[in-house]
């Protein structure tokens, strides 16, 4: 079960300026790693602060965010989920290949055939964070 000895204030600074990693650029892709198929999309960081899945249970994998420069970044869990370490920068066709299982997940091919046709790597986390934000 989660600490209840932060404040919302607290967990904003975090995101904000993380200590092991650069602070990741919203919109960003929240995705649990190897199960690529489970993604939450987050356009703001005001969107993500206080989600239960941030804040109401530790993280159980290699759960990643991917922020809108094509940054990777694993996650860790210090009373809430934080940004941990960067992990990678993806190229535009890095981050196409590498959301291909959660687009082929999908079944949508007009969506799949936008993604691959975008020509930047801001728009298409823009899409996908657009498409799976709660």
């Amino acid at each position: 079960m989660s600490s209840t000895k932060f404040t919302l204030e607290k967990m904003v600074k975090v995101w904000e300026n993380p200590s092991g990693c650069p602070s990741p650029i919203f919109p960003i892709i929240y995705m649990e790693i190897p199960k690529v198929k489970e993604c939450r999309g987050f356009i703001r960081l005001e969107n993500l602060v206080g989600d239960f899945d941030f804040v109401g249970y530790s993280l159980k994998g290699d759960d990643i965010l991917i922020d809108s420069t094509g940054k990777m970044i694993k996650l860790d869990y210090q009373e809430f989920v934080i940004p941990f370490f960067f992990v990678k920068q993806f190229s535009l066709d890095e981050l196409k290949q590498n959301l291909m299982q959660l687009l082929t997940y999908l079944n949508d091919p007009e969506f799949i055939e936008e993604i691959l046709t975008t020509l930047s790597i801001e728009a298409i986390v823009n899409k996908i964070a657009t498409r799976f934000s709660w």
